[in-house]
């Protein structure tokens, strides 16, 4: 009886908890911060990025220790066995037809003037550096692709809202042409003509919809985690110029600390230093010795039972002659040098470019933000004023419905211009390497759970019978 109480006992704290998990599910949205946290985690190219830093930490070691000394051990043991056609002697004394011996004998060779070594050395110093900046570019670029996607998430909810506006105001109106044709005030023609203007709608309704799904399942690909709502970007987001105001400034900036161009400097220096390490190949290179034997045993009874020796020199190496590459190689190396100058004049042109597009988009955003507010409010006094004249009966129905639509579509480009703003601010910042997750942190303060995003597949009402979200599992556990 005892065992039966405590199955039952467990199966109800698994079902409690398995609610509180869906009810969490329910009542909390992801916010920027946290998608972002999730893709950082999960995200594959960032996780290359990683990865091939860890090559360099490891090409860096390991080149760095051809210049230390180069220390071996070598052991023998041997049993022999001689048959000599008349007696061996060796200054009158009788030479062994059996014997063993047994020695051991340590090298250390340390690299003296090696000038091959010592650029692929510094070389990989330098691709340390590389992809010190190539991790600090793709965390950049990882934010900006998150910011993007959830964005696009954003683009897509505030889409389909005035879409729905519209569709709403074009079948009321279908409703009031369909009433006018059955009292014989206008032809068929105005009704078909409705009705094809609802079915475009409705088509543009359902693409939105399409849309919405599509923006939550690029999150899923980014994250790995398949959201069902995100938080919204409060309109509170304080949303100013630029300063300075001065675009050389901003230049002068993204060229001392863009990640992007700091590699193909670096990039630049590694086959400089490339082209000395070829071009020393032809210089001979000088090896210290030092070695050690020890001799046990010997077929020679003058030697006693054994020996040791030790030996101290140095070892010239100069290869004359190698077939004829090292020119085609030297001219190869200098080739490299004149494409990295180009690519690094390359990038540094479209970070120059990209700053000063972002700069002057930044300052008419400001623009449109502050005149989509101005939008919003005279659409909604000019609704509110045909809203009373159609109560007083002195505005047609036709009247409302496109007081509505314009009302909807000023929400529409507040909204719009407001995430574009977000949107160059988080390049101009990457352009200028300033872009980290303390201004997400800044931007997610913003996001307000009452203004959740939800995906269209799942609504309040089936959410319960949707798989638990992996994050929110993890952080519950």
């Amino acid at each position: 009886m005892s065992s039966y109480f405590s199955k039952s006992l467990s199966v109800s704290k698994f079902l409690v908890t398995t609610l509180l998990l869906c009810m969490a599910q329910i009542g909390s949205a992801e916010t920027l911060l946290d998608v972002y946290r999730d893709a950082l985690k999960h995200d594959p190219s960032f996780a290359k990025s990683l990865a091939e830093w860890d090559i360099a930490v490891s090409d860096k070691k390991i080149t760095k220790g051809s210049l230390r000394p180069n220390v071996n051990a070598s052991a023998r043991m041997n049993q022999t066995s001689r048959d000599y056609d008349n007696q061996a002697t060796a200054n009158g004394i009788t030479l062994d037809d059996e014997f063993s011996e047994t020695n051991w004998q340590v090298s250390l060779v340390q690299p003296i003037v090696d000038l091959p070594k010592w650029h692929e050395y510094k070389r990989s110093k330098t691709a340390f550096k590389m992809a010190e900046s190539a991790k600090a570019t793709d965390r950049q670029e990882l934010i900006v692709r998150t910011v993007e996607a959830y964005l696009k998430v954003l683009h897509a909810k505030n889409l389909l809202r005035a879409v729905e506006g519209e569709e709403a105001s074009v079948r009321q109106q279908l409703v009031e042409v369909q009433k006018r044709f059955d009292a014989g005030i206008i032809a068929l023609t105005d009704v078909l003509e409705a009705q094809s203007i609802h079915d475009a709608t409705v088509i543009r309704r359902i693409q939105a919809e399409s849309a919405k799904e599509n923006a939550f399942e690029d999150l899923r690909t980014l994250t790995s985690f398949s959201y069902q709502r995100i938080d919204d970007i409060s309109v509170d987001l304080p949303m100013l110029s630029p300063q300075p105001a001065n675009e050389e400034l901003w230049i002068e900036r993204a060229f001392a600390h863009n990640p992007a161009i700091e590699e193909a400097r670096q990039n630049l220096v590694s086959i400089e230093q490339r082209y000395k390490a070829v071009h020393s190949k032809r210089l001979p290179t000088v090896n210290a010795i030092l070695q050690h034997l020890n001799q046990d045993g010997a077929a020679d009874p003058a030697l006693g039972s054994g020996y040791t020796e030790t030996s101290i020199g140095l070892a010239l190496n100069w290869n004359l002659y190698d077939g004829g590459k090292r020119s085609p190689m030297i001219k190869k190396a200098k080739a490299e040098i004149a494409v990295a100058q180009a690519e690094l004049r390359k990038i540094e042109l479209e970070i120059d470019s990209k700053t000063r597009n972002k700069l002057r988009s930044l300052n008419s955003d400001v623009g449109r933000v502050d005149a989509g507010r101005v939008a919003i409010e005279s659409a909604s006094t000019a609704l509110r004023a045909v809203s009373a004249g159609y109560e007083a009966g002195n505005r047609g129905i036709v009247d409302l419905l496109q007081a509505q639509q314009r009302l909807y579509a000023a929400e529409y480009n507040f909204s719009e211009a407001r995430h574009n703003y977000i949107r160059n601010l988080i390049h101009l910042k990457a352009s200028v390497g300033q872009l980290t997750e303390d201004y997400l942190r800044q931007v997610n303060a913003y996001c307000v759970g009452s203004e959740a995003v939800w995906r269209p597949s799942a609504t309040k009402e089936n959410v319960l019978r949707l798989p638990a979200n992996n994050s929110q599992l993890n952080r519950l556990l």
